[in-house]
């Protein structure tokens, strides 16, 4: 374990925590995780902002957004909602029948 006072000293204190986190995690697990990942269950299961996600990891904001575009287009695949059929195609003197027995229908 590091001394508290070097991990103060480091440039970004937080962007260091976490990489030693994600490595731990990574050497127990046996799975890295992308940083897409990352940013995808901090938002998507956490519910943290952008800001929040930006804090923790120590990185750019800008970056942040950048991941969860790409998770988002990881994902959006997969959710996709089917396209709506096509209405067959009705003539003109079908439309005119159907619309003539409204009117007499009413009369």
């Amino acid at each position: 374990m590091e001394n508290w006072t070097s991990v103060v000293t480091e440039r970004h204190p937080a962007r260091w925590a976490w990489s030693h986190h994600t490595r731990t995690v990574a050497r127990r697990c046996g799975h890295t995780p992308t940083a897409i990942e990352v940013t995808r269950l901090l938002h998507g299961d956490l519910h943290m902002t952008i800001d929040q996600i930006a804090t923790v990891t120590g990185t750019d904001r800008a970056a942040v957004l950048a991941h969860m575009v790409a998770a988002d287009r990881a994902v959006a695949p997969h959710r996709r909602r089917p396209r709506p059929r096509a209405r067959p195609s009705v003539s003109p003197e079908e439309r005119w029948r159907n619309a003539f027995r409204l009117r007499t229908a009413t009369a």
